[in-house]
């Protein structure tokens, strides 16, 4: 069953299909009175724009709301197979198969940026396919991880309902919807921000010379009193090309970020 984008209280449908072509009204959601998902009407691009901006409204359409039925013109209620357990499993299936297949792709633009930045020109076919299964183990390695923790932090929080006679709240649409794989599916899709950033950086990256950076004294353009401090010296050498690696603190520092804003699928 869909869930609302805004409370994530579940609702029967997102949306009414009329006759006519291309006619639909979005369903109201019972809990908050607002539309359950609007999203239903946005195109790839806005999807899109809004996955690199974070926004939890996204996150949720695209984990639970994604394909669901909508209600036809005359139809009342819920559908009687939207929840059973062949309908479950099949959603469950299909998305396993949306993780592997976004998992490979991003793990092959990961390698082809990784890549990319490899100096040893003398076997290219050897070296990326060296530097793609470190990808896929490093992919690996990481999203069994979060997924064990995930596991056992709702075993946790079950246990803590349980032992001080607090059930979970049935308006939480997250808690009943979830299911592993949403968890792999969130980190692939946070790490969206991330690849697009080393895509830029591997594209755009800055054509001068070492020679030419070198000879740019550091500090240049600020009051001597400001660029002979200690204090901006050092912060100054930190941001040297040849000790700043940009690729590391985007995959790494801001990677993390955007996995730690990404936690939608996790009952809170």
């Amino acid at each position: 069953m869909p869930i609302c984008t805004q409370c994530t209280c579940p609702v029967p449908y997102l949306y009414t299909l009329y006759q006519s072509m291309n006619n639909l009204r979005l369903e109201q959601c019972p809990n908050c009175l607002g539309f359950a998902d609007p999203y239903v009407e946005h195109d790839t691009l806005t999807l899109l724009l809004d996955l690199i901006l974070l926004n939890r409204e996204v996150y949720r359409h695209l984990l639970f709301n994604r394909g669901s039925e909508p209600r036809h013109m005359g139809q009342t209620g819920a559908s009687d197979t939207q929840g059973t357990p062949r309908q479950r499993s099949s959603r469950s299936k299909d998305t396993w198969a949306l993780v592997v297949k976004l998992g490979l792709s991003l793990i092959l633009v990961d390698a082809v940026i990784r890549w990319r930045d490899n100096k040893d020109v003398s076997n290219p076919s050897h070296v990326f396919s060296q530097v793609f299964a470190a990808c896929f183990l490093d992919t690996l390695v990481f999203h069994l991880g979060v997924t064990l923790a995930s596991i056992l932090l709702l075993k946790s929080m079950d246990w803590f309902r349980a032992a001080f006679n607090r059930p979970c709240s049935s308006k939480l649409g997250t808690r009943t919807e979830f299911r592993i794989p949403l968890v792999s599916l969130t980190l692939f899709y946070s790490s969206l921000a991330k690849l697009f950033l080393l895509l830029l950086l591997a594209i755009w990256q800055s054509p001068i010379s070492s020679t030419a950076v070198n000879s740019i004294e550091p500090g240049t353009g600020l009051p001597n009193h400001i660029a002979q401090h200690e204090l901006t010296r050092s912060a100054l050498a930190l941001l040297d090309e040849s000790h700043f690696d940009r690729a590391w603190v985007i995959r790494n520092v801001l990677g993390a970020l955007w996995v730690f804003f990404g936690d939608i699928p996790l009952p809170h």
